[in-house]
């Protein structure tokens, strides 16, 4: 059947209901092959019409959902355009949610089963560093290439276009990459030259970075808009290399409770300009969080039961594309960390 049993249980309830009936959740894996195989017999994907299945493998502990696209979207789960094919995996599922369209995906088990998949498998990348310029900012020549990389990724996106301005005289107005301060070496090593001009939405639409149905029907709003200087113009500030400054995942709050004086939450301008310049970071599956910036207003296309505290944007990549989102929840994550910026700009 393409859309999925077992709905709006939570894990709970869900997990009781598999052992009255000696059956076991189907892995990630299996689910991808099982729906391949539901493709060829039939021309669809398992989920692809109204529902997202829950599975027997976990990131950060937490069981995921998965659903498939299929050449239309899906009834209910908000408006944006589908990529025939793509496998989608939700990693920030609650064990208490449940909704109309979360169901599950089940096999029987057996003996062999049972020794395959009592253990469920543990699908979160171990943290490492993604370093996306191995370049030393100390050095000039270095810096000069950071420089000509950032004004030629704006350029090609058709920034000076959208201010009116020439390549030249738009090249000229962008700000230089000065030397980072000493005392920010080793947590806030990644140089980002972040474009003001323009608003942060028109910029990722320049990007083609997608939004996620929540941001697309909320508002950012600056956390710390009292603490962060005012910007007319474009700026470089420093922020954190994803696995340096916060070598293991962490919450949001909780990673500002221990930020330094000379430090702030990055924001979602900054957000958007680390994907202009660094997409070597999302494209290696290491996302960061804007921790500066909350979502105010932000309602979800499916209600889940989730929405404890702020939600805060995240860049991440999905149908095959970066996209800016928010979590159900602002719980510690194995594949983010929170982006962190030196409070004074260059």
């Amino acid at each position: 059947m393409v859309d999925a049993p077992l709905r709006e249980l939570d894990e709970a309830d869900l997990l009781a209901a598999l052992a009255q009936h000696d059956e076991r959740l189907l892995t990630l894996n299996e689910y991808a092959v099982a729906s391949q195989h539901h493709h060829e017999r039939t021309g669809h994907y398992l989920d692809e019409r109204a529902t997202w299945s829950r599975l027997g493998s976990r990131i950060d502990g937490q069981l995921v959902a998965a659903r498939f696209d299929g050449a239309a979207m899906a009834e209910g789960l908000g408006d944006e355009a589908p990529a025939d094919g793509a496998l989608l995996v939700a990693y920030d599922l609650s064990p208490g949610d449940r909704a109309k369209v979360l169901g599950a995906r089940t096999s029987t088990r057996t003996v062999a089963s049972a020794r395959a998949t009592d253990r469920l498998v543990e699908t979160a990348r171990r943290p490492s560093r993604s370093t996306p310029f191995p370049l030393d900012p100390q050095d000039h020549g270095a810096r000069e290439t950071l420089q000509r990389h950032a004004c030629d990724a704006y350029v090609a996106l058709g920034f000076a276009a959208e201010l009116g301005m020439s390549e030249a005289d738009y090249r000229a107005s962008l700000p230089s990459i000065a030397p980072p301060p000493p005392a920010l070496r080793g947590r806030l090593d990644v140089p980002v030259l972040v474009e003001t001009r323009i608003p942060w939405r028109r910029q990722a639409e320049l990007a083609r970075i997608r939004f996620s149905y929540g941001v697309r029907t909320s508002e950012a709003v600056d956390i710390d808009e009292g603490a962060r200087p005012p910007h007319r113009h474009p700026y470089v500030t420093w922020c954190n290399d994803w696995g340096r400054r916060f070598p293991l995942a962490i919450a949001p709050q909780d990673a500002r409770s221990r930020l330094g004086a000379d430090e702030i939450g990055g924001n979602i301008e900054e957000l958007v300009a680390i994907e202009i310049l660094y997409p070597a970071f999302s494209a290696a599956g290491h996302y960061f969080e804007a921790i500066g910036t909350r979502m105010a207003g932000l309602v979800d296309s499916v209600a889940t039961g989730s929405g404890l505290g702020d939600r805060y944007p995240v860049l991440y990549r999905w149908r095959r594309q970066a996209e800016l989102g928010a979590n159900l929840t602002p719980r510690a994550y194995s594949i983010i960390r929170p982006l962190v910026r030196a409070a004074e700009p260059s």
